[in-house]
């Protein structure tokens, strides 16, 4: 469904119209978040070596995300979760790199957005989930929205 979605910023509230807004992350419950966009033309790293689409971070939590809104199947639901871990995991790989795994104490998340007909919970996600996080100790999440700390 394409709406008019509105950023409030220092006062000011720009629209945007044709905004598809069954294709969203929400964060709520913030003061402020620091946000870097990372896949695309426009992202931090560009095209190029599959990374996730962007980070969030606030004074808690910095979070990786990925976007995988466009599946049209549930045939594909695994194929496309896994492709999303995978974006993330190089994403994280990268900024551990850089940052030299030094987060400032702050909390890691993942998060894979789907679309609504994605079984949510089930066997397989779960498995997913428990293997991303021994191997990255990052706890991940199937959703399209954090409630911030």
């Amino acid at each position: 469904m394409n709406s008019t979605c509105t950023i409030h910023l220092n006062d000011e509230d720009i629209l945007i119209n044709d905004f598809d807004d069954t294709k969203t992350f929400k964060v709520s419950d913030n003061t402020i978040i620091g946000f870097i966009p990372i896949d695309g033309k426009k992202g931090f790293l560009g095209y190029g070596t599959s990374h996730c689409d962007c980070v969030f971070f606030d004074k808690s939590d910095f979070c990786f995300v990925e976007f995988k809104f466009n599946a049209t199947s549930a045939k594909k639901v695994t194929e496309n979760r896994c492709k999303a871990i995978n974006q993330l995991s190089n994403t994280i790989s990268y900024f551990d790199a850089r940052l030299d795994k030094n987060y400032l104490d702050l909390n890691l998340e993942a998060y894979v957005c789907t679309p609504e007909f994605y079984p949510r919970d089930d066997a397989t996600w779960k498995s997913l989930a428990i293997e991303f996080l021994e191997n990255y100790g990052i706890a991940l999440f199937e959703k399209t929205y954090k409630i911030c700390k």
